[in-house]
């Protein structure tokens, strides 16, 4: 994915809603995964990879693993 550019719109609680720049379109991303400080009207230059498949691969070659070990 391109980076992009967002602003900090709400935040609630550990979460916090990003809206897009350019299309006003919304995210809805964990304070966790911010930097530090990271407030209401803050701008962000991000960009978002998608990770989630890599970790699932990860995974189940670990249950392979253990498999083996059993």
């Amino acid at each position: 994915m391109e980076p992009m550019d967002y602003v900090v719109k709400e935040i609630q609680g550990e979460y916090a809603i990003l809206k897009n720049i350019e299309d006003n379109n919304e995210i809805f991303i964990a304070m966790h995964l911010l930097p530090m400080g990271t407030d209401i009207g803050t701008r962000l230059h991000l960009k978002i990879l998608n990770i989630h498949w890599q970790v699932i691969k990860w995974q189940r070659e670990l249950i392979k693993s253990l498999n083996f070990f059993i």
